[in-house]
């Protein structure tokens, strides 16, 4: 319900979601609601599984990984910047959703492979997360799946794997 007045109330095109776990559960719903015109056919209901592959195996474990850090090349290049705090706080969002500290926690290592792995969360209790809130964030996934979709519309295909070097991602922004 909350999901249909919101894109109601916007007039989204879109509604992207972490189809992980209980968000399969939400798309199939919306589909089922979409189809007895109870949700708007004109939002395209785009489920995302944050544990599936990456479309670059070999640099990273999954796609929520690839995004995180798609994400935060986009911010490196200055293609995606933060909202002013007036903006944020005219929002009205929950409190302690802090999407500032939520893109800035999350730490990042490589394995034996040098592929990257997002932990943006307290993870398996390992010494390196413990530091982490232990609360998940709900904006910075928010903003990683809207980054998808982004670059889906900007380049008119599906998202282009992260450049492999800083030199490269620029080139392709030219």
């Amino acid at each position: 319900g909350m999901c249909g007045t919101a894109v109601k109330e916007s007039g989204a095109k879109f509604l992207v979601m972490d189809d992980t776990g209980v968000g399969g559960g939400v798309t199939d719903r919306l589909r089922e609601l979409q189809r007895e015109e109870k949700f708007p056919k004109d939002c395209r209901i785009v489920p995302i599984q944050f544990g599936a592959s990456a479309v670059r195996d070999e640099r990273f474990h999954s796609i929520k990984d690839e995004l995180w850090w798609a994400t935060r090349d986009a911010m490196r290049l200055g293609l995606l910047a933060l909202p002013a705090a007036d903006d944020l706080a005219a929002l009205a969002l929950p409190r302690g959703s802090n999407l500032k500290a939520q893109l800035t926690a999350p730490i990042y290592e490589e394995d034996s492979q040098s592929r990257i792995r997002v932990m943006d969360k307290r993870v398996d209790n390992r010494e390196k997360t413990r530091a982490l809130p232990r609360k998940s964030p709900e904006l910075a996934p928010a903003l990683i799946l809207g980054m998808r979709v982004w670059h889906t519309l900007k380049h008119g295909a599906e998202v282009e794997p992260p450049a492999k070097t800083l030199t490269e991602a620029v080139q392709r922004e030219r």
